[in-house]
């Protein structure tokens, strides 16, 4: 017959040992806490990081997959950097000697030769520009007394003056300027008084592969200087 073993008592945890693994575990808590704060610490560094660098790598990598394009046009064998139109380009004194030379050019006209002499200056102007160039001449009366009443026009140009300049709503650079202008019209038995005028001119920026000034007229606006 077998004899039952006594049960035995796990022994008594004394309370200095129980103290110890208490404190033992509160300081793996708190390393593994701290390890856990700068573990994240470290990761937000680098996810930043990694960030900035992929966005100035994609930068870099769309500058070297796009870079400035440079053309070049050739006018009577000359080669002539191509800037883009939404840049001046130009000085503001060469604009405005551009403006008063495309004004003496269009309103020097006589009865002879006037649609000649008209639409030889056409490169000057816009599609746009040209049609009020056209308005100013007929809507004044100018072209009348030149091919009806067989006069010759001649006109003054005084100095410019820049209201504003800046890039305009297509993207182009352009130029606002306003001139003292005075036309007089003469014929060979009678002339006309003198005719002051104000005109106001908007000069853009043009492709020099299709108007080799670079600059083209593209709002003629005269008034009456009276």
């Amino acid at each position: 017959m077998t004899q039952k073993k006594p049960d035995r008592k796990p022994a008594p945890v004394r309370e200095a040992d129980a103290y110890t693994a208490a404190l033992r575990l509160q300081q793996d808590n708190e390393l593994n806490a701290e390890f856990a704060r700068r573990t994240l610490s470290v990761c937000l560094v680098l996810g930043a990081a990694l960030f900035i660098s992929v966005g100035v790598n994609g930068f870099l990598g769309y500058q070297v997959a796009h870079p400035p394009t440079r053309y070049f046009a050739t006018t009577n064998g000359n080669i002539i950097p191509i800037i883009p139109t939404s840049l001046p380009a130009y000085k503001t004194a060469d604009v405005m000697d551009f403006g008063a030379r495309a004004i003496r050019n269009a309103f020097r006209i006589d009865f002879l030769n006037y649609r000649n002499q008209m639409s030889s200056h056409a490169d000057d102007f816009s599609q746009a520009g040209f049609v009020d160039y056209y308005k100013a001449m007929s809507g004044s009366n100018l072209l009348g007394y030149v091919r009806d009443k067989k006069m010759n026009m001649t006109v003054q140009v005084g100095d410019g003056t820049l209201y504003r300049s800046g890039l305009w709503n297509d993207g182009r650079y352009a130029w606002q300027i306003q001139y003292p202008v005075t036309i007089h019209l003469a014929g060979q038995t009678s002339s006309l008084p003198e005719q002051p005028f104000i005109f106001t001119l908007l000069i853009e920026r043009a492709d020099v592969t299709q108007k080799p000034v670079g600059m083209e007229i593209t709002q003629l606006v005269t008034r009456n200087a009276h």
